[in-house]
Order: structure tokens, then C-alpha cells, then sequence
């Protein structure tokens, strides 16, 4: 399920203000083999807008999921007519070390058979007690989808928390900076100059 959870997170935060890791075959065929997933294709096979469109519905779910709010159906149906898009075959296979179960996916397309691997790993993740410990980072510029480890986990990283908390706190001050303070500030600088 980590393995899962890490898939979904990765696909949902695949996108900042910065960049869009799914933006073109190239960037595409690259994320999907960073997480196991390829080589797929040749990049000429992959399209990337089906990935991006997944990547919005994962993106929807999600936030509802981190603000506890029910699933909305809509994207509920698109995620599972994408897990739909190619059907799991469970197959034994005996080995030196006994029988294993291996579930895999039938023969299909290459960027078929990838968007049905990672809607079935957002339903899993949705659907499990995980599914309820997702949270989106409140910070500025962030957004970034995380799997909170505390009930209290607040911000995606400890980065994003002293960022947030400095901008508090220098709001606080120059909310404090009415003109008659800033004067008073001013005038106590000449005076401890020399």
C-alpha cells in the first residue's frame, strides 16, 4: 500500500506553479519510468494529455478526500472507467521458492495499460484508512498533496511550516507599523546614533 500511496501523491503533485512534469511524451516517458512504470512506449506512443486529465481527477478526489468532504461522483466514475480501461488478470506462478499470485494486467497499449495501473492505485489509496490521512499543504506557492503521519500534521514539510509561520510573523509586525510607530522607531534611531 506505501508503494500505492507514493504512486497517487507523486501523480497528483506532478504539477506546481513551476512546472508540469506531464506536459509533454518526453516529460512524461521520463516520470513514468522514474516510478517503475517504463519504459512504456516510445514517447511517440504515450499521450500525454489522457495522463494529465487522470492527474486532475486524482487532484479532485484528493482534495476532497484532504478536506472531508464526500468523493464527488463525477470523478469517482471517470477514475474507475480509467482503472476499466484494461482488466487485471490474476495468474500462479510456481518458482524455486514456491507458488506466488501475481495480478497483471492484460494486454493493452502501452499508455492504456499505465492509466489503468494508476487509477486502480487511487482507488486503492482513496478507499483504504490511508485514504483519510491525506492533507494539502496551506502554504503559499505550495499545495502539494502528503500523507499526514500525526492527526496535527499541518504542512507538507517543515520548510513549508517556517515559511509560513516567518510570513506570519512578519505580517504581525508591519501590522503593528501605524505611522505613529514608525515614527517613534525613527526618532529613536537618530537618537542612538552617534
Amino acid at each position: 500500500m506505501v508503494a500505492d500511496i507514493e504512486l497517487v501523491l507523486d501523480l497528483a503533485n506532478s504539477r506546481d506553479p513551476e512546472r508540469d512534469g506531464l506536459a509533454t511524451p518526453g516529460g512524461l516517458g521520463a516520470w513514468l519510468e522514474a516510478h517503475g512504470l517504463g519504459p512504456v512506449a516510445p514517447e511517440t506512443l504515450l499521450r500525454a494529455p489522457e495522463f494529465r486529465d487522470l492527474r486532475e481527477v486524482v487532484r479532485e478526489l484528493l482534495a476532497s478526500a484532504a478536506e472531508g468532504r464526500d468523493l464527488p461522483p463525477q470523478a469517482v466514475e471517470r477514475l474507475n472507467a480509467t482503472s476499466r480501461l484494461v482488466p487485471v488478470v490474476v495468474e500462479l506462478e510456481v518458482g524455486t521458492s514456491g507458488a506466488i499470485v501475481l495480478e497483471a494486467p492484460a494486454a493493452a497499449n502501452p499508455t492504456a495499460r499505465a492509466l489503468g495501473l494508476l487509477a486502480r492505485c487511487a482507488a486503492r489509496v482513496l478507499g483504504s484508512r490511508e485514504g483519510m490521512r491525506i492533507r494539502r499543504c496551506p502554504a503559499a506557492r505550495c499545495g502539494r498533496f502528503f500523507l499526514a503521519g500525526r492527526a496535527d500534521r499541518v504542512w507538507c514539510s517543515t520548510a513549508c511550516g517556517n515559511r509560513t509561520r516567518v510570513a506570519r510573523h512578519l505580517a504581525r509586525r508591519r501590522g503593528s507599523d501605524g505611522p505613529g510607530n514608525a515614527e517613534a522607531r525613527s526618532v529613536s534611531m537618530e537618537r542612538a546614533v552617534p
